[in-house]
């Protein structure tokens, strides 16, 4: 008998790397009696669209995710998304549904409370918000309120590290809660090991920075000004679709050299890309409990493929990361005052263990299909 998975993601998944592994990881990892349901949106037009190269995965999408400075818009699609998929759930059996983040709770809520559908539940938080978070709009904070109710009798609840559950299980005063779960954003296992760094002499030393990047919410204007004050030779290269017309303005203004805007990379190329750096930046500011308790992807991504790792005190979710005698290093400083350092012994290696990465999704999501293979209906 065929067992079916809806999957409910509000934003685009091929924003969000872990959600792309996860489909990946499952078209192999399940029996062939699954069959499972992607409701996702649109990707912005500069990043192409993921097909799973298996039939038993089908993606819909309805309307387009969160676009920034469109309260009313937002609103809507965030509306629409929830009730058409709800809608896909009133005329369907499933076997088991996972949602990720509260704004792809509906069709869960009204599935289990409304309808009261017999499929198991799996929860998967990307962020922590705090309650303060989910007071910022109306929509939010009710179905927060509801998506209270759903948490005991979820199979699993799970956020990417022990310290982000910690808050969330203290916010919604479960602090004991026996289907909570973490569950890290690894790369791939085929990233592990491709090239073994050396311990090598570096001329020029290649920064390299993966992701969203604005003024307010990163260092990349203080690193800027520190790249230009450097006496040895450098490269930078930023690869990130947003904010480019702000960050073209902030090389300008800081005249500094050496500095490229790459535009979006695919995260399958990640490794071909990533091989030729020498230091990978993780540049957010720790403004808010959610960033300063965060082990970013792209912490582990570069660790993967060899790179040293740059990232501030403040990100305390990196803190267990750290490391002395071995690399790929993970290296703590103060983008706010990086003259404090010496650059020749940040990057130095000499007398240094090489210590690959070896953590993998694959380890990771086989805990989550397992459970879901084994234990959701018939």
């Amino acid at each position: 008998m065929k067992k079916r998975l809806f999957i409910y993601h509000y934003n685009p998944i091929e924003l969000f790397p872990p959600v792309v592994n996860f489909l990946n990881f499952a078209e192999v990892a399940l029996t062939p009696e699954w069959q499972v349901k992607v409701f996702t949106t649109y990707p912005p037009d500069s990043v192409g669209r993921y097909h799973s190269n298996s039939r038993r995965i089908q993606i819909i999408r309805i309307g387009k995710g969160f676009s920034k400075g469109k309260k009313w818009r937002n609103l809507v699609s965030l509306l629409w998304f929830n009730l058409a998929g709800t809608f896909h759930l009133s005329r369907s059996w499933i076997g088991a549904l996972l949602y990720f983040e509260t704004s792809s709770a509906l069709p869960a809520i009204i599935g289990k409370l409304l309808l009261k559908k017999g499929f198991d539940l799996y929860i998967h938080y990307h962020e922590y918000m705090s309650p303060q978070d989910y007071a910022r709009t109306r929509f939010q904070s009710y179905i927060r309120s509801k998506e209270l109710l759903l948490y005991k009798r979820a199979k699993w609840v799970s956020h990417t590290n022990q310290k982000r559950m910690e808050m969330f299980l203290n916010d919604i005063n479960l602090p004991f809660l026996k289907n909570s779960e973490i569950m890290p954003n690894y790369p791939p296992a085929d990233w592990n090991n491709q090239n073994t760094p050396s311990i090598r002499s570096v001329e020029v030393i290649r920064f390299v920075f993966v992701g969203s990047v604005t003024e307010q919410g990163s260092y990349i204007r203080e690193f800027l000004t520190w790249l230009g004050g450097l006496k040895r030779d450098y490269t930078f290269d930023i690869f990130t679709q947003s904010e480019t017309e702000s960050l073209r303005r902030i090389i300008r203004e800081c005249n500094v050299k050496g500095v490229r805007i790459r535009g979006y990379v695919n995260n399958s190329n990640l490794p071909d890309v990533l091989s030729s750096y020498h230091v990978g930046l993780i540049l957010y500011k720790g403004i808010e409990l959610n960033v300063i308790y965060s082990a970013p992807n792209k912490l582990f991504e570069y660790l993967a493929c060899g790179l040293d790792v740059w990232v501030d005190t403040a990100i305390r979710g990196v803190e267990p990361y750290y490391t002395e005698r071995v690399f790929p290093k993970v290296v703590p400083v103060s983008f706010s005052n990086l003259l404090q350092y010496d650059v020749e012994q940040l990057i130095n290696r000499e007398g240094l263990s090489y210590l690959p990465f070896s953590e993998s999704y694959e380890k990771e999501y086989k805990r989550l299909l397992d459970r879901i293979s084994n234990k959701s209906g018939n």
